[in-house]
């Protein structure tokens, strides 16, 4: 019999993960956590929609105290749900938090202060290690006498410049710096924390996890992972992305607990993240089903790359409706009476029927499914069918599903972080207006940041974007290139067209 393997269990607050226990759905708020009464509104909310954990920003000493009030409301109105404490650049803040919140999320780039170093040795290396174990032993010892656990908040956007050297942007440098932490952590003594590897790109996001997975089971130290997908965006878009990226890694049994991030309500994340449990595989991790995984583009056979000029998944309609009709015809496939068109018979194809007329739903599951095929046997060509949509809507699905895991653009893509308590502007409403004026722009990458910790670094790969860089301002972006700092919020949209623009016509 083939073994099926389990994460540790770890405590937040009430709650535990991993193990046997159920997937939890987590959201975070978006509101000033200074302004306690507001952010304990938005999580009482946040509770009503069916949410287990809620992460509250805590930048600043003041915010911790702002944490503890909060908590104090909650408590007031016998809500017990756990809060996790977002700590990005303080080590001290850190450490406060720990004595309040049931959690703390750090991020592993903190706790090295020798970050103007442009080449790293071996010895380097060892040096650095040695430096982040000091630096996080006074947080160990706090979270040991508090009960407090933590999360090792891993980000494709905010590795250190040591690991970037080493490994580059990549999903094995996210795994070499979680690596490092679990070695560090459980040296110490302290095995109370989980995990999370988190990517703008979904596959980026879906290797990362595989990988740290496999690395975790062979050195027998197998701990809680939280998954998400970052900067997804709103709408059917960041639904879509979401869904691709953490549906197919819990149909793989990885995953203990999950956010839905979406540039809308935080709200708005939980009922889309509930209707991912049931794909959970609750059966534990196969290593052996891990090693059969592909993290590869696919290619098509010769004869279908010269039929449709194009080496990317194709889109399969089984109606007789011409897809060129539709605007869609690039590397599209007619299947008339369910035949294949003349030498494509071995086409890989992921075949999705279904009765469901809740569209949202249909979504979900037809994402979930193509996600798992295309990492299990490398798919390449995907078929919707639902009697309740027509071949237009289905078509569209298709497209935004290939888009959504970086196989095929056929339209604009945004990256657009869900805002939390750091960001100084509308978001919502800035990316809005963003799409409004950039959808025309077919494989453009646009990105819309909050503010600027993991900003820059998500939106390396976009082609154009801005970012929070004060209250009300925003910071504008050529690729990872400053174009211009300190626009105004309201001039952002239009000195972002401005640019993409002039360039388009030089």
């Amino acid at each position: 019999m083939k073994r099926k393997y389990y994460s540790r269990e770890v405590f937040v607050g009430n709650l535990v993960l991993g193990g046997h226990h159920n997937l939890l759905v987590q959201s975070m708020t978006n509101t000033p956590t200074t302004n306690t009464p507001e952010t304990t509104e938005q999580i009482k909310r946040l509770v009503a929609a069916g949410c287990d954990i809620v992460r509250v920003t805590t930048a600043t000493l003041k915010e911790v105290e702002s944490l503890k009030i909060i908590k104090q409301n909650l408590s007031a109105a016998n809500i017990n749900i756990p809060l996790v404490a977002d700590v990005h650049y303080s080590p001290l803040v850190a450490e406060k938090a720990a004595m309040v919140a049931d959690k703390v999320r750090i991020n592993p780039g903190n706790y090295l202060t020798d970050k103007t170093k442009e080449h790293y040795s071996n010895s380097d290396f060892i040096a650095a290690h040695q430096q982040i174990t000091q630096n996080i032993t006074p947080l160990i010892q706090i979270c040991k006498q508090h009960h407090t656990s933590l999360r090792i908040g891993v980000n494709w956007g905010s590795l250190s410049k040591r690991i970037l050297y080493r490994y580059g942007n990549t999903a094995t440098g996210m795994v070499a710096s979680a690596l490092e932490f679990i070695e560090i952590l459980t040296a110490e003594g302290f095995e109370q924390f989980t995990l999370s590897l988190k990517a703008s790109d979904v596959r980026i996001m879906q290797e990362a996890n595989v990988m740290l997975v496999r690395e975790m089971i062979k050195r027998n130290s197998y701990f809680p992972l939280h998954l998400g997908v970052t900067e997804a965006g709103a709408g059917n878009d960041g639904r879509i992305k979401s869904v691709a990226g953490i549906g197919a890694l819990l149909q793989l049994g990885i995953g203990n607990t999950i956010r839905v991030s979406l540039t809308e309500n935080p709200e708005a994340e939980i009922p889309v993240a509930k209707k991912l449990l049931p794909y959970y595989n609750k059966e534990g991790v196969s290593s052996e089903a891990l090693k059969k995984l592909s993290f590869h583009p696919v290619k098509l056979q010769k004869k279908i790359v010269e039929a449709v000029g194009h080496n990317k998944p194709l889109v399969v309609s089984s109606s007789g409706e011409k897809l060129a009709d539709l605007h869609f015809n690039a590397g599209s496939l007619y299947l008339p009476s369910g035949k294949y068109i003349a030498d494509s018979q071995d086409l890989k194809l992921t075949s999705i029927q279904s009765n469901n007329p809740g569209f949202e739903s249909f979504l979900i599951d037809a994402t979930v499914r193509f996600s798992v095929d295309f990492l299990k046997n490398g798919a390449q060509a995907i078929l919707l069918e639902n009697p309740h949509l027509n071949t237009s809507t289905l078509t569209k699905l298709s497209f935004d599903i290939l888009q959504g895991l970086g196989l095929r653009y056929s339209k604009t893509e945004y990256i657009a972080c869900p805002s939390c308590g750091r960001t100084q502007f509308n978001i919502m409403e800035q990316l809005k207006r963003v799409r409004q004026k950039t959808a025309g722009f077919k494989g453009l990458k646009i990105a819309v940041m909050g503010c600027m910790v993991n900003g820059p670094g998500e939106m390396a790969e976009a082609d154009y974007g801005f970012t929070g860089s004060g209250k009300g301002t925003i910071t504008l972006y050529r690729a990872n290139t400053i174009v211009k700092k300190n626009i105004p919020e309201a001039d952002a949209v239009d000195a972002l067209l401005k640019l993409i623009k002039s360039d388009i016509q030089s």
